[in-house]
Parts: C-alpha cells; sequence; structure tokens
C-alpha cells in the first residue's frame, strides 16, 4: 500500500476519534442525587414479648411521590429498580457502656415475605428485602414476617437505603431515612443490656427490642 495512502487513513481514523470524543456525552455528567425521609416504619403486634413461632410483622410504606429534604421539592421516585431494606437481628448477651453485648442472630429466626421480594443476605446473616411498588395507589410496600425459633432478647435493626436508582435512569440516585413511628420499641431492653450507655439517636429511630420466651 502506498505509503501516502496509508498516512491519509491514519490521520482520518485519528480526526473520526477526536470528534467522537468531544461529542460523546459524559455519563452520568448531570446526576442528581435526592435525599428522602419515611418516618412509618412499624412493628407489630407491638408487644414487649413474644412466644417462639409467633409472628413480628415488619412493615414499611410511602408514597412514590416523596419531599426532597434538600430542595423540598416533591419528587415522582417510582420505577425504583434497588429499594430495599435490611433487616439485622441482635441477640443481646450482657455488655457495658463500651461493649454492645450482642451478636448476629438473624439464623434465630425465619422469614415470611407477605410484600416484597428476597434480595442479598450478608456474611453475618443480615437479611434485605425489596420493595413492592403498588400502581394501584402510588405507593412502595414491605411487609416480612419474623418467626422467632430460639429464646432469648433481641434488637432488630433497619437500615437506611442509599444509592437508590429508577429503571431506565441509572445516573440519579437516591438516598431514604427510614425510621420507627408509632411503635413502641421496647428500647429498655437495650438499655438494661448496656447500663451506662447512651442510647444514640439513630439507635433510638432505627431499632425494636423484644423478648422471645
Amino acid at each position: 500500500m502506498d505509503i501516502k495512502y496509508k498516512i491519509l487513513i491514519i490521520v482520518t481514523l485519528l480526526s473520526v476519534t477526536m470528534i467522537y470524543s468531544r461529542c460523546k456525552p459524559s455519563i452520568c455528567s448531570d446526576a442528581i442525587t435526592y435525599s428522602f425521609q419515611v418516618n412509618n416504619a412499624k412493628a407489630y403486634p407491638d408487644k414487649d414479648s413474644i412466644k417462639i413461632n409467633d409472628t413480628l410483622w415488619i412493615e414499611i410504606s410511602f408514597p412514590t411521590k416523596l419531599q426532597d429534604v434538600v430542595t423540598n421539592n416533591t419528587i415522582d421516585y417510582s420505577n425504583a429498580v434497588n429499594l430495599g431494606e435490611d433487616l439485622s437481628v441482635l441477640m443481646f448477651t450482657g455488655g457495658s457502656a463500651s461493649d454492645p453485648g450482642a451478636s448476629y442472630a438473624n439464623n434465630n429466626f425465619d422469614y415470611f415475605l407477605a410484600n416484597g421480594s428476597t434480595g442479598m443476605t450478608s456474611i453475618n446473616g443480615v437479611r434485605n428485602f425489596l420493595f413492592s411498588e403498588l400502581n394501584v395507589n402510588g405507593s412502595y410496600l414491605l411487609k416480612v414476617g419474623v418467626i422467632p425459633k430460639k429464646t432469648g432478647i433481641y434488637g432488630l435493626g433497619i437500615g437506611n437505603p442509599t444509592g437508590v436508582y429508577r429503571k431506565n435512569d441509572a445516573c440519579t440516585k437516591a438516598s431514604f431515612a427510614i425510621s420507627f413511628a408509632n411503635t413502641n420499641q421496647h428500647l429498655y431492653y437495650y438499655q438494661n443490656n448496656r447500663p451506662g450507655y447512651s442510647i444514640s439517636s439513630y439507635e433510638q429511630q432505627h431499632m425494636y427490642c423484644f423478648k422471645v420466651y
């Protein structure tokens, strides 16, 4: 092949590459982040003690249209792909102000999923469940039955989902601050397990304590 022809091809390819690089949009260059507050997780029946094989229900529901806490704008965050909740159960074993005195105990329970779908299970046995989207009334719902198989005093914790994105919009992300409301969380079990410890605000919002007999 003629040397001049080779040079022409190379120059042409370089030009096309440079033009494409300038014109190609940056992936997620205009990504948006939202922050939502959800204060309606509940546990029932709201008793401080339950029997082995009884069912403790954890239910969390909220509308798909939510107010962003940063801008106060109402955002339609329907069609979320990975909106889930972690359920972590600890057995209290006796601690102190500096020692939680607890161990992971998710395997002491069976789980019945009434609304939602199963997500990942962590190395510590923490269960993750994905919310169902109810198109009838535009809401998300997760309802899980937690069924004890072993006696003890426990603390069940919920988490705050982060990095939640929607179908056909992988760039926009949202975080959800989810906390218990209208539920007696029996936090005295946790306080008794850690004398001298001041229960944190996060724990007050995310922990539900109960005894299994």
